[in-house]
């Protein structure tokens, strides 16, 4: 089981699926959570780890598609990292979205 973070209507969610052939599994059940109260980082953590799973990327898929070293795409998915503007320019292009969206939901 992999659980998921996405924003409806500006609300997050937790979504626990189980993984299925397809691309989206069978979701189980989604539980609101506020992200508010957690640092910056963490939350763009969030935000790109939902964005690579939604895909169905690991974070090596990622790091190829963004030029970006694997062990760094775990760091700041982890929230361990203050990513540069540089580095979230490669990782909105390997996502095919703007930087004003990516950064949307932090």
């Amino acid at each position: 089981m992999q659980s998921h973070q996405i924003d409806a209507n500006r609300r997050h969610y937790v979504i626990y699926v189980i993984l299925t052939p397809g691309p989206w599994g069978r979701i189980l059940w989604a539980v609101p959570v506020d992200l508010s109260n957690l640092p910056v980082r963490e939350r763009l953590g969030r935000r790109i780890r939902s964005l690579r799973a939604l895909r169905g990327w690991t974070q090596g898929d990622l790091a190829e598609a963004s030029g970006l070293h694997r062990s760094y795409v775990s760091s700041v998915e982890r929230g361990e990292r203050n990513v540069g503007v540089e580095n979230l320019v490669l990782l909105a292009d390997a996502f095919g979205v703007t930087l004003a969206e990516l950064l949307a939901e932090v």
